[in-house]
């Protein structure tokens, strides 16, 4: 827990002194599944929409390409990343 609350007031310090552009761009560059296909559920509806995951925005969204629309998610229900299912 300790380990974990190091990386925790790290990062914070990283936002309160670089800005959240900066921790973001950190962010992305370590994502795993940046270009693959998502699937996320909303809270507000019961279907499940799929696109390709471009990371985060800088609000802090999901930012998700379908087609040719851009979407940003706040807030999701849930997601995953069907290309690992197998895995």
């Amino acid at each position: 827990a300790n380990k974990l609350l190091k990386i925790i007031f790290k990062n914070y310090a990283l936002w309160e002194d670089k800005g959240f552009i900066f921790l973001k761009n950190k962010i992305n560059d370590n994502f795993k599944n940046i270009n693959n296909k998502i699937v996320v559920k909303l809270k507000t509806d019961l279907n499940e929409y799929s696109g390709i995951f471009l990371g985060l925005g800088d609000n802090g969204t999901l930012n998700i390409k379908a087609g040719n629309q851009f979407f940003e998610y706040y807030s999701v229900d849930s997601f995953y990343f069907p290309d690992d299912e197998l895995l």
